[in-house]
């Protein structure tokens, strides 16, 4: 009696197995490669964020830069794009408004991360829709970068100008954000000995306007 059932629960296995390749496993394990993030486009990434204040739905993000597209804000301000790597500038739209900041430089590494979230901006109502400034400052020049020891890289670079004023630098180390100063030089701290670093820097003004980016530069810290 046991030989048999044990017979028959082989026999029901091979025949479930005949009706889920008949049905099609295939198209079932297909839709689960669907929902993967990014499973048709591994190349590139998707950067989301939000406007806020005064308006969120309607609102127009333009994308220069790398690749250019544009896209309107959902109900609750949501926006999304999928950008290959690269630099890209993300600005807002929409008229009898402005907007804080009024662009957005970001740097996008598809590789190293497959979503980026919390690029934002702030909504406010103006009277006739007149942006106080919309001149970015001119891009940092003659960038240098000077390893000093095992664990530190000094940089320096020439400054701004801006029709409103510079009001600080943001420091980019391999394609992300380090940190910001107000004057035109740094120290890059804690890294790794005998590793090479590379180095972007961008202005910015007091509307948030960024400029172009420094020409990069790269240093290898001391042994």
């Amino acid at each position: 009696m046991n030989g048999q059932k044990f017979s028959t629960k082989i026999l029901l296995s091979f025949l479930l197995l005949i009706f889920f390749t008949l049905i099609g496993c295939d198209s079932i394990e297909g839709l689960t490669d669907d929902i993967l993030p990014h499973h048709d486009d591994p190349d590139k990434a998707t950067i989301s964020g939000m406007v806020k204040g005064d308006v969120k739905e309607g609102v127009t993000i333009t994308l220069s830069g790398d690749d250019s597209d544009t896209t309107v804000t959902e109900q609750d301000g949501n926006y999304s794009f999928r950008l290959k790597s690269g630099n890209y500038y993300l600005t807002p739209s929409l008229t009898g408004y402005t907007f804080y900041p009024i662009s957005l430089n970001i740097i996008v590494d598809a590789d190293a991360w497959s979503f980026h979230y919390g690029y934002d901006f702030t909504a406010t109502l103006v009277q006739g829709g007149i942006r106080d400034d919309v001149d970015a400052p001119t891009a940092p020049t003659n960038l240098n970068a000077t390893s000093i020891s095992s664990s530190q890289i000094n940089l320096s670079w020439d400054e701004s100008t801006d029709n409103k004023g510079v009001v600080g630098y943001k420091i980019y180390r391999n394609g992300f954000y380090l940190k910001s100063v107000t004057g035109v030089t740094t120290s890059d701290t804690g890294l790794s000995s005998g590793t090479a670093y590379c180095y972007i820097v961008f202005a910015y003004d007091a509307a948030d306007n960024e400029s172009q980016q420094s020409t990069q530069v790269c240093a290898t810290t001391n042994e």
